[in-house]
């Protein structure tokens, strides 16, 4: 008889030693559960701001995108108030010095035609047309990054600043049709060489010759993104 009431004893504690176990496991399932939910929360909260940033940009480059159709329909510079006028026609200047003839398109021309096309006057201002487009469009996505850090403040500026590189390109006796732009623009660096391929070389570049200009212009892109580290230290906004 007490060895029954013994088992039963035992058994009765076995229960409550497992009901406790039980208890306290579903604690810490809980307690690992509302920290995953936290988790879970903050999470959320960064990709909620990052997909407001992200809409923020492509808003912003949208808008940006209209900025030589704005200047070619008008065919005028937007007025801007005196007190920036200064500033944003350095801005202008300093991106013009890319584009200018010192930086000997012949050169580029020779180096990447390995005898594609025939070296004629037509196809050589063939080719200094789309490269102008393609450095026009460097110069263009390193100046809407100023724009996102508030250098420049809006689209009416941005297209000043376009327009004015535009109006030097007309004044160094050369002109970029819109549709070179549009051609180039929002394009990687691959893509880019290969429409240039296209358009200069009737497709026939190789791979390697292709891998050329792109080193090219990923070098013309850092020069241009160190210049412009060493302007907004020294020019007043």
């Amino acid at each position: 008889m007490y060895i029954i009431l013994i088992i039963i004893g035992i058994l009765i504690l076995i229960g409550v030693l497992s009901s406790k176990k039980e208890e306290n496991k579903n604690k810490e399932m809980k307690k690992t559960l509302d920290k995953n939910l936290e988790i879970l929360d903050k999470l959320g909260s960064v990709m909620e701001k990052s997909t407001n940033e992200i809409d923020k940009i492509l808003k912003n480059r949208k808008t940006f995108s209209n900025s030589e159709k704005e200047f070619y329909k008008k065919n005028k510079i937007p007025d801007i108030n005196f007190d920036r006028k200064n500033y944003l026609e350095s801005l202008v200047v300093h991106a013009s010095g890319l584009l200018n003839k010192e930086n000997n398109y012949k050169v580029y021309f020779t180096d990447f035609n390995q005898n594609y096309v025939s070296p004629s006057s037509k196809n050589y201002e063939n080719f200094k047309t789309n490269w102008m487009g393609i450095v026009y469009v460097t110069i263009k996505n390193d100046y809407f990054d100023l724009g996102l850090k508030d250098f420049i403040k809006d689209e009416k500026e941005f297209i000043y600043i376009l327009g004015g590189i535009l109006k030097k390109i007309d004044w160094l006796g050369s002109n970029l049709p819109l549709k070179i732009i549009e051609e180039y623009d929002g394009k990687s660096i691959s893509d880019q060489v290969n429409i240039l391929s296209k358009n200069c070389f009737e497709n026939k570049m190789t791979e390697d010759d292709k891998e050329k200009v792109v080193e090219s212009l990923s070098n013309l892109a850092n020069f241009f993104e160190e210049t412009l580290n060493q302007f907004k230290n020294t020019v007043k906004k």
